[in-house]
């Protein structure tokens, strides 16, 4: 597999930002609403998101990786203001308001939903995932988990719709022919 030059990256990176803005109005409608519990905060929340989200969107695989591309023009354009540490970018993400988050995820979604962009699951509506991952003081031997010098818990969840077991979500599915595949299982 070949990779990409850091010139095709940035170009793929722009056109990307480009499309969140022209569809999502990520700027506008989402980041701009997001808020955190800091005092006299010196970065806006809303600088500190989108560098979380290009974070992602260039797979970079951690703050460090962050601390490393921080220092590049490219952020000061689309950011508008310095690019956060990536320590500041940690924890700022701790303090967001996350009703205001799931609002802005909502936007994203019902966009996706009313472009056509999500797949046809056969019935299945919504599946949630939420995780989190904290970091404890003492090993998790300690407290029965047989994880080795592994100071972090992890806890997740998962939720799902499905007309099977929702009545409500069964009156908003369309019936399926006889001789079509049923839905995924649970």
């Amino acid at each position: 597999m070949e990779t990409a030059s850091g010139k095709e990256t940035l170009t793929v990176l722009r056109r990307l930002i480009r499309y969140a803005e022209k569809v999502f109005h990520v700027s506008r409608d989402v980041m701009a609403l997001l808020s955190d519990r800091r005092l006299e905060p010196r970065l806006s929340t809303a600088a500190v998101v989108k560098s979380a989200l290009v974070l992602f969107w260039a797979r970079l695989g951690s703050l460090n990786a962050w601390a490393l591309v921080a220092g590049a023009r490219f952020w000061q354009h689309w950011l508008h203001e310095p690019p956060c540490s990536a320590d500041s970018l940690g924890r700022i993400h701790a303090l967001l308001n996350a009703e205001a988050l799931r609002h802005g995820i909502h936007h994203i979604y019902e966009r996706l939903k009313r472009n056509k962009a999500l797949p046809d699951m056969q019935g299945v509506g919504v599946a949630v995932l939420d995780g989190h991952e904290s970091h404890a003081r003492y090993p998790a031997s300690l407290y029965g988990v047989h994880a080795a010098n592994h100071p972090y818990r992890r806890r997740g969840s998962h939720a799902g719709l499905s007309p099977a077991r929702d009545p409500d979500v069964a009156a908003r599915c369309p019936a399926r022919s006889p001789g079509s595949a049923a839905p995924p299982g649970p």
